[in-house]
């Protein structure tokens, strides 16, 4: 994963919020490592989540619009 891109996602588009259960000790450990890379968690998921669907389209033949 390029951290520099991850911390670099502009929003480009309208967002929306999407909530997911994760286990304190996860998200604690998520917010401090986003910290670090001097990112946030939110900025940070929507650029895995970016990447994820990129990934799965190369992958695949699945596409869709977004």
């Amino acid at each position: 994963m390029d951290i520099v891109k991850v911390i670099n996602v502009a929003h480009v588009e309208p967002s929306r919020t999407f909530s997911i259960r994760v286990p304190e000790s996860t998200l604690q450990a998520f917010k401090q490592a986003c910290k670090q890379n001097g990112s946030n968690a939110s900025r940070t998921l929507e650029a895995l989540m970016g990447e994820y669907v990129s990934e799965t389209r190369r992958k695949t033949s699945w596409k869709t619009k977004m």
